[in-house]
């Protein structure tokens, strides 16, 4: 009489060392950032039938098991903070993309790992050496736009920010309604630092004296002397007139209810209801041979630059209170090296330069797969995709589609529950051992039945 429960046995030893075997590489692995663990799978082998029973049903004997496949287990793991500005850690569904240049073909691999760093050349890398790819970006009235294809990012270290001119000030005061005619307290002054094509700051000066009771001031706007061609170290220069200040050349008016009503530059009134004053004339030049801009410089006096608005968005007013500034903004900013670098959730890389301006430098790219199961491990923490398996990657930014988003300063550690490992472990340790015990009861079976010629 055949018995098959050897074989069958054999087939569970088998199947059983699998299963240690991919627990043993999960435990391995319990430390490797962005690791997914593995779980084993059965099914069962064909079966011998021997025979049918009174109701003509097939009565069949199983010949064993074998492996049906390792399965890729991509949920999350947990997120660790490092304080490392180049460490990301990808919060949901999608994978790095990496390769050893921009296109997208055979030569990318993808990775949950985001342990990045900067090399010589200052392309963001992971800790292989391969590329990680992404998108360059512009910023279009305060939205972050893509500008270009996929591509290495590059992290520009140390580099030069070129300057940018003032070429808009906002800013607003109170004017005391009690602010006398003369003698002490009868001028308000505040100030705001400018900066011109070559990244020079100059302190320009905001002078307003009250010349009526009606709700009227002069002002002018000055710098020292010194810091223009034709000046006099020491002595205002007017903005405004370009010439050594002198008589006030601006005028402001207010209504009853301290609202601005009117502005008129040199005798020549601003058009309302915009009432934003441009200066200064294009022949002042300062002395480190710059300008502000060759268009000049404008005072907005509304909070909204350019638009027709109501009399309560005007930032200059005339109240019975303290005169005080109440809005000082400028656009323009000197050189500044690039300092630091900061990972949102979009994937938007923000360098922040030594002159305090944050620019975006470029912005991660993540894919997603159909079935990222499907995916083949390829080692050193990476995956190849395979058209039949996982699909054709689908390649975008963070937050988009089925992509998550990233963690910056962050790192996805294993999603491997030790707890969950080590009672799989025993389970596969239980199996293994109940198929020792069928080979040697098979074996005294047959030890039995030799013994019968005895």
């Amino acid at each position: 009489m055949p018995l098959t429960s050897f074989f069958s046995a054999l087939s569970g030893l088998n199947a059983n060392s699998f299963s240690i075997n991919t627990i043993g590489n999960n435990l391995a692995n319990l430390n490797t950032l962005g690791f997914k663990g593995g779980r084993a799978h059965f099914k069962d082998l064909l079966s011998s039938t021997v025979g049918f029973n009174g109701a003509g049903a097939a009565v069949q004997l199983g010949l064993g098991v074998t492996l049906a496949g390792i399965q890729n287990l991509f949920t999350q793991g947990s997120i660790q903070s490092t304080a490392v500005p180049t460490d990301v850690a990808i919060q949901g569904n999608g994978f790095f993309v990496l390769g050893l240049s921009g296109a997208q073909g055979t030569n990318l691999v993808y990775s949950r790992a985001g342990n990045f760093g900067i090399d010589v050349q200052g392309n963001l890398i992971n800790s292989q050496g391969l590329l990680v790819q992404g998108y360059p970006v512009t910023v279009s009235g305060g939205t972050i736009q893509q500008t270009g294809s996929l591509g290495p990012l590059r992290i520009p270290v140390g580099s030069l920010m070129t300057p940018r001119a003032t070429s808009s000030i906002q800013l607003g005061a109170n004017l005391s309604a009690r602010m006398p005619l003369s003698g002490p307290g009868s001028t308000f002054t505040m100030d705001i630092t400018v900066y011109d094509s070559l990244g020079g700051d100059h302190k320009v000066n905001f002078v307003f004296a009250r010349t009526s009771l009606s709700g009227t001031f002069t002002f002018d706007v000055t710098v020292d002397g010194g810091e223009v061609v034709g000046g006099t170290a020491g002595t205002p220069f007017s903005l405004l007139s370009g010439a050594t200040a002198g008589a006030a050349p601006g005028r402001l008016t207010f209504d009853s209810s301290g609202s601005l009503t009117g502005v008129s530059v040199s005798g020549t009134a601003v058009t309302p209801p915009v009432l934003d004053v441009r200066f200064p004339p294009s022949a002042v030049q300062f002395t480190n041979g710059s300008r502000i801009l060759s268009n000049g410089l404008t005072w907005n006096v509304t909070r909204r630059a350019g638009a027709t608005v109501g009399a309560s968005e005007y930032l200059m007013t005339a109240f019975d209170a303290t005169s005080q500034a109440t809005v000082k903004t400028q656009n323009g900013f000197a050189s500044g090296t690039l300092d630091s670098i900061a990972i949102a959730a979009n994937g938007v890389i923000q360098g922040k330069f030594s002159n305090q301006q944050i620019v975006p430098l470029g912005q991660l790219a993540m894919a997603s797969f159909a079935n990222p199961e499907g995916l083949i491990k390829a080692g050193d923490n990476l995956f190849l995709s395979s058209s039949l398996g996982s699909g054709e990657p689908n390649i975008g930014v963070p937050g988009t589609s089925t992509r998550g988003t990233v963690v910056g300063g962050a790192l996805e550690m294993s999603n491997v529950d030790m707890a969950s490992e080590f009672t799989q472990l025993i389970i596969a340790q239980r199996g293994y051992q109940a198929n020792s015990r069928v080979i040697t009861t098979s074996d005294e079976v047959f030890q039995e039945a030799i013994r019968l010629i005895r």
